[in-house]
């Protein structure tokens, strides 16, 4: 004889006998967010950047003489708007690729939400994380040369809303989630985005 259904039991549909849906997914791998991507990225960049270089600026004083420290500090490559942004774009590539290839994720992919990973969900390791840093650089950002960069991303762009991937994760293999969006994670990424804006400016203010 056929035993009776529990109540709680699920049926196909996946909906309970008492009409309870399963609980959602907490991440997703379709439905890709372009713009949370690129503000992961400008996070890293504007939070690695600036602390660089200070650093820089504190070891150049500290350990070079007067006149030579103050004329790399007022050189070409931190005068230079076009040349800075070059220059610090290429250091943050070791340090995301690091935390990526460890963790999976990096302070500005945690604030938006964001995580790098194999199919399995472990992570891709660091030497694959750096070469999928540097497929980044060179295809979607154009080696932050300007105008070029823009191309470059206005082309990742289309290419992730067609096809939900990007070259340097398809050559990777690597699999991007997104956290589904909570209150809790849309206050997190307002409060990172806040606050990276609030230094911006701050920065701004002190260069004036």
């Amino acid at each position: 004889m056929q035993q009776p259904a529990s109540p709680n039991a699920p049926d196909k549909s996946g909906i309970s006998a008492l009409g309870h849906a399963p609980p959602p997914a907490r991440w997703r791998t379709n439905n890709p967010s372009p713009w949370a991507r690129w503000a992961a990225r400008t996070i890293d960049t504007i939070v690695i950047g600036v602390s660089l270089t200070f650093l820089i600026g504190f070891v150049a004083v500290a350990v070079l003489p007067g006149e030579t420290a103050s004329a790399l500090l007022s050189g070409p490559m931190f005068s230079s708007s076009a040349l800075a942004g070059i220059m610090v774009s290429v250091l943050v590539v070791p340090f995301i690729g690091f935390t990526v290839g460890l963790m999976g994720s990096s302070l500005g992919k945690w604030v938006m939400g964001i995580h790098v990973a194999q199919a399995d969900g472990t992570p891709i390791g660091v030497s694959r994380a750096m070469l999928r840093e540097v497929n980044l650089f060179i295809i979607g950002l154009g080696m932050a040369i300007p105008i070029v960069t823009l191309v470059t991303q206005v082309m990742a762009y289309n290419r992730l809303k067609e096809s939900n991937n990007t070259n340097w994760d398809e050559a990777n293999s690597s699999v991007v989630r997104y956290l589904n969006h909570t209150w809790l994670t849309r206050c997190r990424a307002a409060v990172g985005i806040i606050l990276t804006s609030i230094l911006v400016g701050v920065l701004s203010a002190i260069s004036l």
